[in-house]
């Protein structure tokens, strides 16, 4: 009888970010170091969510490694936090892709699609846009492509006015966390240009925007928004799906791999 294949197993990774935060993220080598993806999550979140552990499995059922890993601002994740949480933090969280990308780098592994849920959709799309060697590859999902309309939503028509008047306000979520919003931090997010960035896309840089059609975080139409910014962009969207894909997993994972293994091949 033959011996069934050794499955591929989760190795921890531990880097540090521009403020010497210990990161942590988990590597699934798949036995191949060359086209590895990123998975990135989105906020209130970690590197658990959104079905990341299974989109990592069918990855490495495929041939493909990805390393999925928590931001410092995660939520019960593994990373380190010396500051206080923070909603935006974009440019933050932009270099940590980076990082991440470093970290790979030195361990032989080369980068070839950085995906994002959610707020990480848009991070990975300002990181394909805004660093000197993107990757062949960005995919989004649910991803957030108008943050102004975003940070209105969740935090109430007038939160601008709001913080102008007091330019701290303590949050308490659902979940016990505490927390204080700030100014300088809504301004960051709110003062992001999608256009512009746009306009800053590579070339050779692939884009895939993929969308539930009942996510009521964050509508289909800011993938068509964004996709209508890029010709070129794949929009795909899932007809059912929530924001997270909840009861949608298996149509979620063929997504993904119909376009991963498209930039691979």
């Amino acid at each position: 009888m033959t011996p069934p294949e050794p499955q591929p197993t989760e190795t921890v990774i531990r880097f540090k970010n521009e403020f010497g935060e210990t990161l942590v993220g988990w590597l699934l080598d798949a036995g191949s170091k060359d086209n590895t993806v990123i998975l990135c999550h989105g906020y209130m979140s970690n590197a658990t969510h959104c079905h990341f552990q299974r989109l990592a499995a069918a990855l490495a059922r495929a041939g493909v490694s990805s390393f999925r890993f928590d931001h410092a601002m995660a939520v019960d994740g593994s990373s380190e936090r010396r500051r206080s949480f923070l909603m935006g933090n974009h440019a933050q969280e932009v270099a940590e892709i980076q990082a991440a990308m470093d970290a790979l780098k030195g361990a032989g592994y080369t980068t070839c699609v950085v995906l994002g849920h959610s707020k990480g959709g848009l991070n990975a799309f300002m990181f394909g846009a805004q660093v000197a060697s993107p990757p062949p590859l960005v995919v989004s999902l649910a991803g957030r492509f108008k943050p102004r309309d975003g940070v209105l939503q969740r935090f109430g028509p007038n939160i601008l006015d709001q913080l102008v008047a007091s330019p701290a306000m303590p949050r308490k979520e659902a979940n016990g966390m505490e927390w204080v919003l700030t100014l300088e931090d809504v301004e960051e997010r709110v003062n992001i240009d999608v256009e512009a960035l746009a306009t800053r896309w590579p070339a050779g840089t692939r884009l895939v925007l993929i969308h539930g059609r009942e996510d009521t975080t964050i509508p289909w139409q800011e993938a068509e928004y964004l996709g209508g910014l890029l010709p070129h962009a794949r929009t795909v969207y899932i007809p059912g799906a929530n924001h997270n894909f909840t009861d949608h997993a298996a149509e979620l994972e063929g997504a993904v791999l119909e376009a991963v293994l498209g930039a691979a091949a």
